[in-house]
């Protein structure tokens, strides 16, 4: 979807000495990033994406009556709008 990117910004000697740290370590550079960083950019995501569809009422509409139907196929789903 368009227009629903999040970045954020490091020092700039942090990629090349967190890459050495994580190659040892056998890391990948996500597992290297604090957890509470990686919340804020979940819930930055969640409240573009929200912002995406309020400008988007249509695809809005789309996707609640695909929870009301998925509701009607299967007692256990989850409705993942709620999931923050």
């Amino acid at each position: 979807m368009p227009g629903m990117a999040e970045s954020f910004s490091l020092d700039p000697d942090t990629p090349d000495t967190a890459g050495e740290v994580d190659r040892a370590d056998g890391l990948s550079p996500s597992g290297r990033t604090d957890p509470a960083r990686r919340g804020d950019v979940v819930r930055a995501g969640h409240h573009a994406h929200e912002e995406w569809l309020a400008a988007h009422p249509e695809i809005r509409s789309e996707l609640d009556a695909f929870d009301r139907y998925a509701d009607t196929l299967d007692a256990d789903w989850t409705d993942l709008a709620y999931a923050t």
